[in-house]
Protein backbone atom coordinates (compact mmCIF):
# COMPACT_ATOMS: atom_id res chain seq x y z
CA UNK A 1 0.00 0.00 0.00
CA UNK A 2 0.89 3.22 -0.78
CA UNK A 3 1.38 5.90 1.98
CA UNK A 4 -1.15 9.34 1.30
CA UNK A 5 -2.80 11.63 2.48
CA UNK A 6 -6.08 13.06 1.12
CA UNK A 7 -7.13 16.21 0.19
CA UNK A 8 -10.13 17.94 1.94
CA UNK A 9 -9.52 21.55 0.42
CA UNK A 10 -7.85 22.78 -2.33
CA UNK A 11 -6.96 26.92 -0.87
CA UNK A 12 -6.84 29.07 -4.02
CA UNK A 13 -4.58 27.93 -6.16
CA UNK A 14 -1.91 24.74 -4.54
CA UNK A 15 -0.02 22.65 -7.46
CA UNK A 16 2.51 19.94 -6.70
CA UNK A 17 6.20 21.51 -8.48
CA UNK A 18 9.24 20.30 -8.22
CA UNK A 19 12.89 21.35 -9.88
CA UNK A 20 10.63 22.04 -13.03
CA UNK A 21 10.51 19.74 -16.49
CA UNK A 22 13.57 19.82 -18.31
CA UNK A 23 14.21 19.58 -22.00
CA UNK A 24 11.54 20.12 -23.90
CA UNK A 25 10.93 23.75 -24.57
CA UNK A 26 11.44 23.33 -28.00
CA UNK A 27 8.45 21.15 -28.23
CA UNK A 28 6.68 24.75 -26.71
CA UNK A 29 6.20 22.71 -22.92
CA UNK A 30 7.45 25.60 -20.16
CA UNK A 31 9.71 24.46 -17.45
CA UNK A 32 7.09 24.94 -14.35
CA UNK A 33 8.89 24.37 -11.19
CA UNK A 34 8.55 26.93 -7.98
CA UNK A 35 7.63 30.43 -8.86
CA UNK A 36 10.29 31.07 -5.14
CA UNK A 37 12.86 28.55 -5.63
CA UNK A 38 14.19 29.84 -2.84
CA UNK A 39 11.56 29.42 -0.84
CA UNK A 40 10.60 26.28 -1.90
CA UNK A 41 14.35 24.93 -1.67
CA UNK A 42 13.87 26.44 2.36
CA UNK A 43 11.32 23.84 2.57
CA UNK A 44 13.01 20.95 1.47
CA UNK A 45 15.83 21.45 3.44
CA UNK A 46 14.06 21.63 6.63
CA UNK A 47 13.53 17.66 6.03
CA UNK A 48 16.78 17.18 4.51
CA UNK A 49 15.16 16.47 0.95
CA UNK A 50 16.96 16.70 -2.41
CA UNK A 51 16.64 20.88 -2.69
CA UNK A 52 14.26 19.25 -6.01
CA UNK A 53 11.64 17.21 -4.62
CA UNK A 54 8.06 17.59 -5.11
CA UNK A 55 5.96 20.17 -3.00
CA UNK A 56 2.82 22.05 -2.73
CA UNK A 57 2.98 25.46 -4.06
CA UNK A 58 0.25 27.51 -2.27
CA UNK A 59 -1.29 30.51 -3.55
CA UNK A 60 -2.60 33.13 -1.08
CA UNK A 61 -4.96 30.43 0.66
CA UNK A 62 -3.87 26.97 1.47
CA UNK A 63 -5.35 23.44 1.19
CA UNK A 64 -6.42 21.08 4.18
CA UNK A 65 -4.76 18.10 4.27
CA UNK A 66 -6.29 14.45 5.89
CA UNK A 67 -3.24 11.99 6.41
CA UNK A 68 -3.75 8.36 6.30
CA UNK A 69 -0.43 7.40 7.04
CA UNK A 70 2.17 9.28 9.22
CA UNK A 71 4.90 11.50 7.90
CA UNK A 72 6.90 14.79 8.50
CA UNK A 73 6.28 18.17 6.64
CA UNK A 74 7.30 21.38 7.18
CA UNK A 75 6.22 25.14 5.26
CA UNK A 76 8.79 27.94 4.20
CA UNK A 77 7.94 31.21 1.86
CA UNK A 78 5.00 33.70 3.08
CA UNK A 79 4.14 33.56 6.30
CA UNK A 80 0.76 31.60 6.48
CA UNK A 81 -1.34 29.90 9.20
CA UNK A 82 -0.63 26.33 9.76
CA UNK A 83 -2.65 24.51 12.36
CA UNK A 84 -2.85 20.58 13.18
CA UNK A 85 -5.85 18.98 14.51
CA UNK A 86 -6.57 23.27 14.95
CA UNK A 87 -3.56 23.11 17.14
CA UNK A 88 -1.25 26.52 15.86
CA UNK A 89 2.16 25.25 14.21
CA UNK A 90 5.46 26.80 13.38
CA UNK A 91 7.21 27.54 10.13
CA UNK A 92 10.44 26.68 8.92
CA UNK A 93 10.60 23.38 10.75
CA UNK A 94 9.80 19.55 11.04
CA UNK A 95 6.08 18.87 11.91
CA UNK A 96 5.09 15.18 11.89
CA UNK A 97 2.04 14.24 10.70
CA UNK A 98 0.28 11.09 12.22
CA UNK A 99 -2.46 8.55 10.87
CA UNK A 100 -5.92 10.89 11.67
CA UNK A 101 -4.51 14.42 11.91
CA UNK A 102 -5.62 16.99 9.68
CA UNK A 103 -3.00 19.43 8.45
CA UNK A 104 -4.83 23.07 7.19
CA UNK A 105 -3.24 26.02 5.62
CA UNK A 106 -5.10 29.55 5.59
CA UNK A 107 -4.00 32.74 3.85
CA UNK A 108 -0.50 34.00 3.09
CA UNK A 109 0.65 36.89 4.83
CA UNK A 110 4.23 39.40 4.22
CA UNK A 111 4.24 37.36 0.32
CA UNK A 112 2.44 35.26 -2.16
CA UNK A 113 3.59 31.65 -2.16
CA UNK A 114 4.39 28.97 0.35
CA UNK A 115 5.59 25.92 0.39
CA UNK A 116 4.44 22.50 1.95
CA UNK A 117 7.18 19.89 1.62
CA UNK A 118 6.94 16.36 2.67
CA UNK A 119 9.89 14.28 3.94
CA UNK A 120 11.53 12.82 1.10
CA UNK A 121 9.23 14.45 -1.86
CA UNK A 122 5.90 13.99 -3.02
CA UNK A 123 5.65 10.70 -5.31
CA UNK A 124 2.49 12.25 -8.08
CA UNK A 125 2.96 11.14 -11.09
CA UNK A 126 5.50 12.01 -13.61
CA UNK A 127 4.62 13.69 -17.06
CA UNK A 128 7.74 14.21 -19.57
CA UNK A 129 10.24 13.82 -16.61
CA UNK A 130 8.51 16.14 -13.84
CA UNK A 131 6.05 16.01 -11.27
CA UNK A 132 5.43 19.30 -11.97
CA UNK A 133 1.61 20.14 -12.23
CA UNK A 134 0.91 22.26 -15.87
CA UNK A 135 -2.21 21.50 -18.17
CA UNK A 136 -2.63 20.16 -20.40
CA UNK A 137 0.55 18.25 -19.75
CA UNK A 138 -0.90 16.74 -16.67
CA UNK A 139 -4.73 16.11 -16.40
CA UNK A 140 -5.03 19.37 -14.17
CA UNK A 141 -3.37 22.47 -13.28
CA UNK A 142 -4.03 22.27 -9.99
CA UNK A 143 -5.03 20.26 -6.41
CA UNK A 144 -8.46 18.71 -6.91
CA UNK A 145 -10.43 17.67 -4.10
CA UNK A 146 -10.75 14.62 -2.72
CA UNK A 147 -7.14 13.42 -4.55
CA UNK A 148 -4.75 11.28 -2.90
CA UNK A 149 -1.20 12.58 -2.49
CA UNK A 150 1.66 9.95 -2.37
CA UNK A 151 4.70 10.04 -0.26
CA UNK A 152 7.19 7.84 1.16
CA UNK A 153 6.28 5.86 4.36
CA UNK A 154 8.27 6.92 7.32
CA UNK A 155 7.73 6.95 11.29
CA UNK A 156 7.43 9.30 14.30
CA UNK A 157 11.05 8.51 15.32
CA UNK A 158 12.55 9.07 11.56
CA UNK A 159 13.83 12.68 12.69
CA UNK A 160 14.57 14.94 9.58
CA UNK A 161 18.12 16.19 9.24
CA UNK A 162 17.22 19.79 9.17
CA UNK A 163 19.83 21.60 6.97
CA UNK A 164 17.85 24.94 6.79
CA UNK A 165 19.68 28.10 7.20
CA UNK A 166 18.03 30.21 9.98
CA UNK A 167 18.20 33.47 7.85
CA UNK A 168 15.83 35.30 6.07
CA UNK A 169 14.41 34.84 3.23
CA UNK A 170 15.74 36.97 0.45
CA UNK A 171 12.26 36.92 -1.08
CA UNK A 172 10.21 37.94 1.53
CA UNK A 173 12.14 41.59 1.46
CA UNK A 174 9.53 44.21 1.59
CA UNK A 175 10.93 46.26 -0.85
CA UNK A 176 9.75 48.65 -3.79
CA UNK A 177 12.58 48.18 -6.22
CA UNK A 178 12.85 45.31 -9.52
CA UNK A 179 16.14 44.55 -10.48
CA UNK A 180 16.64 44.12 -13.80
CA UNK A 181 19.49 43.27 -16.50
CA UNK A 182 19.27 44.13 -20.07
CA UNK A 183 17.40 42.13 -22.52
CA UNK A 184 18.44 40.79 -25.71
CA UNK A 185 16.33 43.23 -27.46
CA UNK A 186 17.12 46.60 -25.43
CA UNK A 187 19.29 48.05 -28.28
CA UNK A 188 16.23 48.31 -30.09
CA UNK A 189 14.07 49.78 -27.41
CA UNK A 190 13.34 53.34 -28.01
CA UNK A 191 15.50 56.19 -26.67
CA UNK A 192 12.50 57.85 -24.81
CA UNK A 193 10.89 54.09 -23.33
CA UNK A 194 14.78 53.28 -22.14
CA UNK A 195 15.03 56.82 -20.55
CA UNK A 196 11.26 56.52 -18.58
CA UNK A 197 11.90 53.23 -17.75
CA UNK A 198 13.79 54.16 -14.26
CA UNK A 199 12.03 57.26 -13.40
CA UNK A 200 8.04 55.82 -13.38
CA UNK A 201 6.56 54.67 -10.84
CA UNK A 202 5.00 51.33 -12.28
CA UNK A 203 1.82 49.10 -10.85
CA UNK A 204 1.73 45.33 -10.70
CA UNK A 205 -1.38 43.85 -12.14
CA UNK A 206 -3.15 40.75 -12.98
CA UNK A 207 -0.52 38.31 -12.59
CA UNK A 208 -0.43 34.45 -12.37
CA UNK A 209 1.95 31.37 -13.14
CA UNK A 210 2.23 32.33 -16.81
CA UNK A 211 3.22 35.78 -16.28
CA UNK A 212 3.14 39.23 -14.59
CA UNK A 213 1.28 42.76 -16.05
CA UNK A 214 2.97 45.57 -15.17
CA UNK A 215 1.41 48.73 -15.51
CA UNK A 216 4.05 51.12 -17.16
CA UNK A 217 2.17 54.18 -18.62
CA UNK A 218 5.52 54.19 -21.03
CA UNK A 219 5.37 56.02 -23.90
CA UNK A 220 3.42 54.05 -26.71
CA UNK A 221 5.77 52.03 -29.58
CA UNK A 222 4.90 49.87 -32.59
CA UNK A 223 8.34 48.54 -32.63
CA UNK A 224 6.68 44.33 -33.39
CA UNK A 225 9.65 42.35 -34.04
CA UNK A 226 9.43 38.83 -34.79
CA UNK A 227 8.68 36.18 -32.51
CA UNK A 228 12.00 35.27 -29.91
CA UNK A 229 12.97 32.88 -27.92
CA UNK A 230 11.15 33.82 -24.50
CA UNK A 231 12.26 32.47 -20.41
CA UNK A 232 11.13 32.96 -17.29
CA UNK A 233 12.06 36.21 -16.09
CA UNK A 234 11.77 37.91 -19.51
CA UNK A 235 10.96 41.37 -19.77
CA UNK A 236 8.41 41.98 -22.71
CA UNK A 237 7.30 45.43 -23.58
CA UNK A 238 3.84 46.18 -25.19
CA UNK A 239 2.77 48.71 -27.93
CA UNK A 240 0.89 50.38 -24.93
CA UNK A 241 3.66 50.81 -23.40
CA UNK A 242 3.67 48.40 -20.28
CA UNK A 243 5.48 45.58 -19.43
CA UNK A 244 4.72 41.60 -19.34
CA UNK A 245 7.21 39.60 -17.20
CA UNK A 246 6.99 35.48 -18.10
CA UNK A 247 7.45 33.32 -15.46
CA UNK A 248 7.58 29.40 -14.60
CA UNK A 249 4.13 28.39 -17.06
CA UNK A 250 4.75 30.93 -19.70
CA UNK A 251 4.66 30.23 -23.33
CA UNK A 252 8.40 29.42 -24.65
CA UNK A 253 8.25 32.08 -28.05
CA UNK A 254 6.69 36.11 -27.55
CA UNK A 255 6.41 38.63 -30.42
CA UNK A 256 7.05 41.74 -28.16
CA UNK A 257 10.90 43.27 -27.43
CA UNK A 258 12.28 41.39 -24.86
CA UNK A 259 13.84 44.81 -23.34
CA UNK A 260 14.91 43.27 -20.00
CA UNK A 261 15.80 40.66 -18.16
CA UNK A 262 15.42 39.21 -14.09
CA UNK A 263 17.85 36.93 -12.89
CA UNK A 264 16.79 34.04 -10.71
CA UNK A 265 16.53 36.32 -7.47
CA UNK A 266 14.61 38.86 -8.68
CA UNK A 267 12.13 35.89 -9.93
CA UNK A 268 11.78 35.13 -6.62
CA UNK A 269 11.16 38.71 -5.02
CA UNK A 270 8.64 39.15 -8.10
CA UNK A 271 6.65 35.90 -7.52
CA UNK A 272 6.03 36.80 -3.79
CA UNK A 273 4.51 39.78 -4.74
CA UNK A 274 0.31 40.67 -5.19
CA UNK A 275 -1.59 42.71 -7.54
CA UNK A 276 -1.21 46.71 -6.60
CA UNK A 277 2.06 46.55 -5.46
CA UNK A 278 4.16 49.61 -6.74
CA UNK A 279 7.70 49.29 -8.23
CA UNK A 280 10.24 50.97 -9.63
CA UNK A 281 13.22 49.31 -11.49
CA UNK A 282 17.01 49.57 -10.82
CA UNK A 283 19.61 48.01 -12.65
CA UNK A 284 21.17 44.99 -10.57
CA UNK A 285 24.45 45.03 -9.79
Amino acid sequence: MRSFCKVIETGMYTSVQDGGRIGWRHRGVPVSGPMDRESFTQANAVLGNPEDAACLEITQMGPTLLFNDPTWVSVSGAQISIEKNKVKQQMDSGLFCDVGDVLSLGQTEKGVRSYLAFQGGLQTEIYLGSRAQFYPISPSATLEKGEKLYFHPTSATTVPPSKVSKGPIASLHQEDKLLVHKGLDWDACPAAIREALFSTTMLLGSNNRMGYRIEAALPKSDNQPLSGIVVPGTVQLTPGGNLLVAMQDGQVTGGYLRILQLDPAAINFLAQQASGKKLQLQWAG
